[in-house]
């Protein structure tokens, strides 16, 4: 019965899987990296104060859709928040400079909310690129999460442009954070469990 329960189980998260990839696919990937489309978004859907963003890592081409970051989507949607995902390690074709790209969304969307799966293998590109974010959307919030925050937070603490760290399954964590910097309220450091700033 156990055996029988385990396969079940993988085989729905397979399905699930699967079918954030092909919707990420369509609607984020092969909408956002065109710029009319980008417009067209905005037009119909209005500003997004919160993207989830994952970062080109050198070492990966054509990674699946990042299963962490569709979880906290979807958390935030379920609050009634407007976010999206862009993921730049899909096998589509991906703008020639991603961070580039990033700002011209960030500012098309109005984004208020900028949260980043870091991992150790893509940090330095990563954290040169949101450098550049930064410099260009100066008003933008950056949280980082994902494996490398988890584990080596502390090699993070004090990057200037780096606003807040997530560690851990930051479900609970990263919702309360945005909820708080959506409403003005920016949330004093150590009210809220595994976020850092």
């Amino acid at each position: 019965h156990a055996f029988s329960l385990s396969q079940a189980l993988v085989k729905g998260w397979v399905r699930l899987h699967v079918g954030w990839s092909e919707a990420i696919g369509r609607r984020v990937c092969f909408g956002f990296y065109n710029g009319r489309n980008l417009e067209r978004f905005r037009r119909q859907h209005g500003d997004v104060p919160v993207l989830l963003v994952v970062p080109p890592m050198s070492d990966v081409n054509g990674a699946l859709p990042h299963p962490g970051v569709c979880i906290l989507q979807a958390v935030l949607r379920d609050q009634g928040m407007a976010c999206e995902i862009v993921n730049y390690n899909l096998p589509t074709r991906n703008p020639v400079d991603p961070f580039e790209h990033l700002i011209a969304v960030v500012r098309m969307l109005r984004v208020r909310i900028l949260g980043v799966s870091l991992y150790s293998q893509a940090i330095r590109h990563t954290l040169e690129g949101l450098q550049r974010v930064k410099r260009a959307c100066p008003g933008l919030s950056i949280v980082l999460g994902g494996p490398h925050p988890t584990e080596s937070y502390r090699s993070l603490m004090g990057v200037r442009f780096v606003d807040y760290i997530c560690r851990g399954e930051a479900e609970e964590s990263f919702l309360r954070l945005v909820s708080s910097l959506l409403r003005g309220e920016p949330p004093a450091p150590g009210t809220i469990p595994g976020v850092y700033s």
